[in-house]
């Protein structure tokens, strides 16, 4: 078959040198500059593309290098008015993020509202937010930066009682939280019915 050119061949040997190829990857996905320039009310759901994931894709090689590089994962995000629709592959999204970032501190950005005008359909959408509050608070002994904010009732909360993850409570020991450089948590006191302990810190 035909060959490809020198220059050609260079370039992609040039894209198997893990310090390149991070680097180049670095500045395709979110940063956290940017991300602490998103309103509490706007919308910006963390896909595949602000993840290494795509380009893990490419090769075996870039897998490899990729996936052992945790300062590319430890980033996770979510914006979103709480009936946006297309969540689902968050938890999946949290799960890969912890895996691959291995003990890094996280930086984690969760932000969402619920409206008043909660109907029954959306219990789904919300158990998904309290599970995935549940297992970012299991996480606390890795946690860096974390904004956290819920804006929600007790009346929703009353819909998906017994469809979320045996919660847990939201308290947080810093003796535990060794790696914490900067804390932000907002949420009204009706959702931590929901919790036996509720914003408690220690």
């Amino acid at each position: 078959g035909d060959r490809l050119p020198a220059s050609e061949t260079m370039a992609i040997r040039v894209l198997t040198i893990p310090e390149i190829l991070v680097y180049i990857i670095e500045n395709n996905i979110a940063e956290t500059n940017d991300l602490e320039c998103t309103g509490a009310r706007q919308t910006r759901i963390m896909k595949a593309q602000d993840t290494p994931w795509p380009y893990m894709l490419v090769c075996k090689a870039w897998f490899k290098i990729l996936s052992s590089t945790p300062s590319l994962w430890k980033t996770f995000f979510v914006f979103c008015d709480g009936r946006y629709s297309e969540i689902s592959h968050l938890p999946g999204m949290f799960e890969l993020c912890l895996r691959y970032s291995k003990n890094l501190p996280l930086t984690l950005y969760i932000s969402v509202t619920f409206s008043t005008a909660i109907k029954k359909d959306d219990a789904k959408s919300h158990a998904l937010f309290m599970n995935l509050l549940s297992r970012v608070y299991e996480v606390q002994h890795r946690w860096g930066d974390v904004r956290l904010f819920m804006e929600c009732s007790g009346y929703h909360v009353r819909l998906i009682t017994g469809q979320t993850r045996n919660p847990k409570d939201l308290y947080l020991d810093i003796n535990d939280a060794t790696k914490l450089k900067k804390l932000s948590i907002d949420m009204p006191g009706d959702l931590l019915q929901h919790f036996a302990n509720g914003n408690v810190l220690n």
